[in-house]
This record gives structure tokens, C-alpha cells and sequence, in this order.
């Protein structure tokens, strides 16, 4: 798997924004790339995503920076995901 940088639809932002795969041909050379999205059920957005949301939101209102309020909000993520152990990546395919 590949990120792409850029964001949906490109863009020049320096951080990964979602995975492409690579597509290959019968001898393994790479002739294209695709990505595979998923639908999430609803309540995992009503049980885990909205909440999560909520309280990066409340993190980064607390700040007038709005820069702060972003580290604020990444550190909040950040010490989630090494509670649980995992990557982020993994959080989220395990949803």
C-alpha cells in the first residue's frame, strides 16, 4: 500500500491522506493504482466517530491559536492510539 499525498483530489499538503494499492500486471510491474473505500456501519460513526470528533473539536476550541489548538487535538489522538497499542491505520481498519 501507498499514500498518497495531497488529500481527495490532490492538493500539495505534505502528510499522507489516504492508502492506494498498486495494480499490477501479470509480471508484477505496476500499470496503475487504485484505492478501495468502505462504508462504515452506523453505529460505529454514532459510538466512536461522532464522540471522537466531539472531543477533538472540544480540545481545539480551548485554544485561540488555532495551531495550538490543532497539536492539542493530534496529542489527544496520539495518546489514544498508545493506550490501545495501536497505529492509526489500524484503528481505523478495525472499526
Amino acid at each position: 500500500m501507498i499514500r498518497m499525498p495531497g488529500g481527495v483530489g490532490g492538493g500539495n499538503r505534505k502528510e499522507p491522506a489516504y492508502p492506494i494499492t498498486p495494480t499490477r500486471d501479470g509480471s508484477g510491474n505496476i500499470i496503475g493504482y487504485h484505492s478501495n473505500r468502505r462504508v462504515p456501519e452506523r453505529r460505529i460513526v454514532e459510538g466512536t466517530i461522532i464522540p471522537l470528533y466531539r472531543d477533538l473539536l472540544a480540545q481545539e476550541a480551548r485554544f485561540e491559536n488555532r495551531k495550538d489548538g490543532l497539536q492539542a487535538s493530534v496529542a489527544t489522538v496520539t495518546h489514544m492510539l498508545a493506550e490501545r497499542s495501536i497505529g492509526y491505520d489500524e484503528f481505523v481498519l478495525t472499526l
